[in-house]
Order: structure tokens, then sequence, then C-alpha cells
């Protein structure tokens, strides 16, 4: 869950390649912003809305693994959840405001590794 965040900011997460890969720079800032707005922020919520009673109710119990041998840690494991939103919700975030940039024209403000990359 960890390199959720990583993997977003390779673009290594699935989107129609087909249309995405030979579109301008523009477009790929609006498909990106839209993206976000539309999928991720919605999952990021729902995630949050139901992970977070799931993850304070393991806290509160110091739950463990029911198996013989098993976890006894078992409420950090469950915590992670919450570090995955935490980590895509801030590539996210990244995301919208490099397109915000790139659709008024502020592109030279982005960092030089974090640019739309032409043609690919």
């Amino acid at each position: 869950m960890g390199i959720a965040g990583f993997t977003l900011f390779q673009n290594g997460h699935v989107r129609v390649d087909v249309f995405y890969r030979p579109a301008s720079i523009q477009r790929k800032a609006l498909v990106d912003l839209i993206g976000c707005i539309l999928f991720v922020a919605p999952f990021l919520y729902i995630l949050t809305t139901y992970g977070l009673p799931y993850v304070q109710r393991s806290w509160r119990f110091m739950e463990g693994s029911a198996n013989f041998g098993g976890m006894p840690g078992l409420y950090v494991v469950k915590s992670f959840l919450l570090v995955f939103v935490t980590v895509v919700a801030l590539q996210a975030i990244a995301m919208v405001m490099r397109s915000i940039l790139v659709l008024t024209k502020h592109e030279d403000l982005v960092p030089e590794n974090y640019r739309y990359k032409v043609g690919g």
C-alpha cells in the first residue's frame, strides 16, 4: 500500500493509454484533473469513511490475531489503510496542482522531473 502514491506519480495505474499517450500536454492535464476529482477523491473519501471506524475499533481493543500464535499487533497492520489513503491523497493533490499549473500556462513552475512527457 505504501507504494500506491509512487505508482500514481509514475503513471503506473490503469488508464486508457490509447487516448492518453498521444494526447497534448493540456489534454493530459485535463484528464488527470478530472480523474483525480471524479475518481480518486470519492474513492479516498469512501475508504476513509468506512475504514476509519474499522481502524479505530481495532486500536480500542488493541486487536490481535484470533489464531493461536498469530500476530499480536494486528491493529498496527490495519492502520496502513489510513497510510494508504494519506499517501494517495497527497499524490492526487500534487497531480491536481500540476494540472492547474499546466492549464493556466505556468508549466515552468512544475519541477522538471514532474512535467508531462511529450508523446508518452
